[in-house]
């Protein structure tokens, strides 16, 4: 089943919908990522700090005021995994360095 089949039949449970809602909402952030990854590869990596401080599921923007929570522990396990490795293997090192 496609995740908008689960818009579309009433029969399905809640906690089915709010698990689909869940996937889809970290399948877009992965496509984020992911595109900000590409641009990072193609060596556009000011590009990519724009993109980044963009995200708003990953406020990394350093005009904000500091957030209080973690944010990386409202992310889901997939989404944790990712930032770390794609800044540390396709970032310039001072710039993975000062950012991580």
């Amino acid at each position: 089943m496609s995740l908008e089949t689960y818009t579309y039949y009433p029969d399905v449970s809640v906690q089915e919908r709010e698990h689909v809602f869940e996937q889809r909402t970290v399948l877009r952030q992965l496509e984020s990522i992911l595109s900000i990854h590409k641009l990072s590869r193609l060596g556009n990596h000011i590009d990519a700090l724009r993109e980044v401080a963009k995200l708003p599921f990953l406020p990394l923007d350093p005009r904000e005021p500091d957030t209080s929570v973690d944010v990386f522990e409202n992310l889901s396990p997939h989404v944790q995994a990712c930032i770390p490795d794609l800044s540390e293997r396709n970032w310039p090192r001072d710039l993975h360095e000062r950012v991580a």
